[in-house]
């Protein structure tokens, strides 16, 4: 039975399929996408998320524009979003996001 909208909270990291990156580095990727999420969110959202079991989800989109879309429509939803860019350290260049 549906009992309508939920109000499960997840928190959801997308990545780019595009980049190819290895799946160490998509790892590392969620890792600090995770941190970022965690340590940026209003408090009241954090312990939310917290009391409802912590769940996280990750997610692909095939390049930049699926990307800007996911975003775009989590603004448009009201939806809290953050985006990390990649220093360029290892597989993908500076700056990518």
């Amino acid at each position: 039975e549906d009992s309508g909208p939920s109000d499960d909270w997840k928190l959801a990291v997308v990545a780019r399929r595009d980049l190819g990156m290895t799946s160490g580095k998509l790892a590392a990727q969620v890792g600090h996408a995770v941190h970022t999420a965690v340590v940026q969110c209003p408090a009241s959202s954090r312990t939310s998320w917290e009391d409802d079991g912590s769940m996280i989800v990750v997610l692909q989109v095939d390049d930049e524009k699926g990307l800007r879309e996911v975003v775009a429509g989590a603004k448009r939803e009201g939806i809290l979003s953050n985006s990390e860019y990649d220093e360029g350290l290892t597989e993908v260049d500076d700056g990518t996001w």
